[in-house]
């Protein structure tokens, strides 16, 4: 039998970036859950109403029409966070439904994939060489994964911040 280990052992920081990745993404979605918690006032349907659908852009959906009909104060700050969430989730999203490319025995990346026969060895070529960077860009090194998830987290803790502010604001 094959010992696999050296692979598994260059795939590690890999692992742990896609695992800070999803957690700060879960994270982002549980911001979004309160801050429409809040938009309904505390209604005992509304995280089974926002949880009903597992595509974030559905999600996203309800969210922008609440806030067209609710007279808030962040209405503004909401839209934009809710804008770049949007922007960051197809990001995560290519992170996640990519494909992993060896660029060399100790580097592996993932690579976000556009279309069904997409040609993966091209975006690691890119990559490699940074000489076609719109392709080097779909390519997803552990360092990038981890900044990606930073941003997330960050946009996290920003939603909460104006949920509570219009809580604040509806205790008043």
């Amino acid at each position: 039998m094959e010992d696999h280990t050296h692979y598994y052992k260059s795939m590690e920081p890999n692992y742990i970036a896609m695992g800070r990745l999803l957690h700060a993404w879960d994270h982002v979605e549980g911001a979004w859950a309160f801050f429409f918690e809040t938009l309904l006032k505390d209604h005992p349907l509304s995280q089974r109403t926002f949880f009903a659908s597992s595509a974030f852009s559905a999600k996203a959906n309800m969210i922008e029409r609440l806030l067209e009909v609710s007279p808030i104060s962040e209405r503004e700050r909401a839209m934009n966070a809710l804008e770049r969430c949007n922007r960051i989730g197809r990001r995560r999203n290519d992170v996640v439904h990519g494909t992993w490319i060896g660029v060399d025995a100790s580097n592996t990346i993932r690579v976000a994939i556009k279309k069904d026969h997409d040609d993966t060895s091209a975006v690691a070529a890119a990559y490699i060489s940074k000489k076609d960077q719109k392709l080097a860009d779909r390519a997803y090194d552990a360092d990038k994964m981890l900044k990606l998830a930073d941003e997330i987290q960050a946009l996290a803790e920003e939603v909460f911040a104006i949920s509570e502010n219009l809580r604040r604001a509806n205790a008043q």
